[in-house]
């Protein structure tokens, strides 16, 4: 009953709906109080997720840093329990990469990839952490780079123009689509109908 109460907030916060201070706070503290009875990887992760909207919520300051550290436990809590969740290794790297933990961060960011290639929702926002962290990554790790972005090609070939024209992405993209294979280029052709002019 605790984690149902959290329902309403998490499925705005899911929809990037603008949710309250106290909304957030709530939900967090309900389920945070569900854990007592049953340990839920896939709820703890949510309550780092609430931790982190409502972090973001607060000026610069203690309160912020104490926020962000308990959503970063919440989220390493959560995928102790269930470690499939490719948004909260997400949002764990990120978190990392903002406390200056680059090489930490790589290594979410990697589990993230591996939890699952294809998400959608996560795509660009893991590619703009990846181009940051692209100079502490092992070769594994750039490798599952380069494949992301060939997949976000394919996905959403603006955004990815878009990082090729940055300076410090440029090299990184032309050398990922240099590897394009004919089965991504018939996956773009059947999404967009053409292949864009190199």
């Amino acid at each position: 009953m605790a984690a149902l109460d959290a329902g309403d907030t998490l499925w705005a916060v899911h929809a990037g709906q603008s949710a309250t201070v106290e909304e957030l706070a709530t939900a967090a503290a309900g389920l945070s109080a569900a854990r007592r009875w049953v340990v839920n990887g896939e709820s703890e992760a949510d309550r780092g997720l609430l931790l982190l909207h409502q972090a973001m919520t607060q000026t610069p300051g203690a309160e912020r840093q104490r926020l962000l550290a308990e959503a970063e436990a919440a989220t390493m809590a959560g995928l102790g329990v269930a470690p499939g969740q490719p948004s909260a290794w997400a949002r764990l790297a990120w978190l990392r990469d903002r406390r200056g933990n680059a090489v930490s961060a790589a290594a979410a960011l990697r589990l993230s990839w591996l939890a699952g290639s294809v998400a959608p929702e996560l795509m660009t926002s893991r590619l703009e952490l990846g181009v940051r962290l692209a100079s502490v990554m092992d070769l594994e790790t750039m490798s599952l780079l380069h494949r992301q972005i060939r997949l976000t090609w394919v996905i959403a070939p603006d955004f990815v123009a878009k990082l090729a024209a940055q300076p410090e992405a440029g090299a990184l993209v032309q050398a990922a689509l240099a590897d394009l294979s004919k089965d991504d280029v018939a996956d773009y052709l059947l999404r967009h109908g053409h292949v864009p002019a190199p």
